[in-house]
């Protein structure tokens, strides 16, 4: 009878702590199941209205970091669809100093990458270069998108997305970068569905060089076919360009009407193989015919508008949200003559 008594005793303490384990492995379930019940609210909320943004690409120095500043400044501004800007740094290398007091009013990146991944602690822990140590931050933001979508979802579903990327060539141009396919996650129509528009900025200074400038422009073409979405090509940094003497005006460069031309002015001593090259690299950008800048300075808030409204009719904006106000059905107004040859005029390119 003792031992039966125990048996009892025994089943029931079992019987007891096999429920306590069913309570916490519910609360736990619970807890778990909470932020992904929260997530799935937040994107329905997201996808009740249709987002926008722009993905600022081209080579270090020109001048992504202080357009992405500029536009979060000017386009609250704007006459015609102003937008509140949401500024996101996704290069692990930029950077971006820390308010230097509570007064401290610099315009800084709402959400920064560096604070999920920075390059030199990858390029100290994997012994990794710089471009390679690149790489691999991008394939760390990649495998962690979530933590980029959180944030956005949480915060930002109001805002127009600027996306600051680094400028490193190939990123943008080696089918094995996880930039492309952290751009494919953020515009997948299943998840936040983003329509971006590419920005890519080329150094106006380029243009007195003309192995620099058509170098440009192979980058900006291979970035194009490579990325495979509505793409702004911009020549920047205007104002600083009037302190070269280019041999043509500015609208041979946007436009690029005979790039031969612009080889027979290049009277540097080079080597026939050389000159074959470049003559070779404008063929082909001459037969693809895909490329054409906008002129844009910092110093001009016209500009910046001329930007914003080639990028918003490339990805459709106008179609889905402009009015009649809006011109939406106007060809980009940044490719104009007679804007072309105002800015000539206004910065003595």
């Amino acid at each position: 009878m003792e031992i039966s008594g125990n048996a009892h005793q025994i089943s029931e303490i079992i019987d007891e702590i096999e429920e306590k384990h069913a309570q916490i492995g519910a609360q736990n379930d619970a807890q778990n199941d909470a932020p992904s019940k929260q997530n799935i609210e937040l994107l329905e909320n997201w996808r009740k209205s249709t987002h926008w943004g722009q993905v600022i690409m081209g080579p270090p120095g020109a001048g992504k970091t202080t357009y992405c500043k500029a536009m979060k400044k000017v386009m609250p501004e704007l006459r015609v669809n102003s937008r509140q800007v949401c500024w996101i740094n996704l290069d692990p290398a930029n950077d971006i100093p820390p308010p230097k007091s509570v007064d401290d009013e610099t315009i800084r990146p709402d959400i920064d990458i560096s604070d999920l991944v920075c390059l030199e602690d990858v390029m100290e822990n994997t012994g990794l270069g710089p471009n390679g140590g690149l790489l691999h931050c991008m394939d760390i933001i990649f495998n962690n998108i979530e933590w980029l979508t959180n944030k956005l979802l949480t915060k930002y579903s109001k805002h127009y997305l600027l996306f600051d990327i680094p400028g490193q060539v190939e990123l943008n141009t080696q089918n094995h970068s996880s930039l492309k396919k952290i751009v494919d996650e953020l515009s997948y129509r299943k998840t936040l569905d983003i329509r971006l528009a590419a920005v890519h900025l080329v150094d106006a200074t380029y243009c007195i060089d003309p192995s620099k400038y058509l170098s440009a422009i192979m980058v900006s073409l291979s970035t194009m076919i490579h990325m495979e979405m509505p793409h702004v090509n911009v020549l920047s940094k205007l104002d600083l360009a009037e302190q070269n003497d280019a041999d043509f005006d500015l609208e041979f460069y946007t436009d690029l009407f005979d790039l031969d031309r612009l080889l027979d002015q290049d009277n540097r001593v080079m080597s026939k193989r050389h000159r074959r090259f470049l003559e070779r690299i404008a063929e082909i950008i001459t037969d693809y015919s895909l490329v054409k800048f906008i002129p844009m300075s910092i110093q001009s808030v016209e500009s910046l508008e001329k930007v914003v409204q080639a990028c918003d009719v490339s990805n459709g904006f106008f179609s889905v949200e402009g009015g009649a106000a809006t011109s939406a059905m106007q060809l980009p107004q940044g490719y104009d003559s007679e804007y072309i040859r105002e800015m000539q005029e206004k910065f003595g390119f």
